[in-house]
């Protein structure tokens, strides 16, 4: 992840796909076109053992496509 940001100028495709933990639901794709990271947030808290910490990530895209629809700015 630290190569993606250290790299200011790099874009990437990146493809998304969210399931259902259930298998009930038909899993959906969204595809980054172009995209770039702009910023990242950890956090964590030593002392919760319950609490697996999180990630937050800035993206920007040229175009987002979701389930086969491409949107332009």
């Amino acid at each position: 992840m630290l190569l993606a940001i250290k790299n200011k100028k790099a874009s990437y495709d990146i493809l998304i796909t969210m399931t259902d933990n259930y298998g009930k639901e038909a899993k959906k794709e969204t595809l980054l076109k172009k995209a770039m990271i702009s910023s990242i947030s950890e956090s964590y808290s030593p002392y919760n053992y319950d609490y697996a910490g999180s990630i937050s990530l800035g993206i920007n895209a040229e175009s987002i496509v979701l389930d086969g629809v491409e949107l332009q700015p």
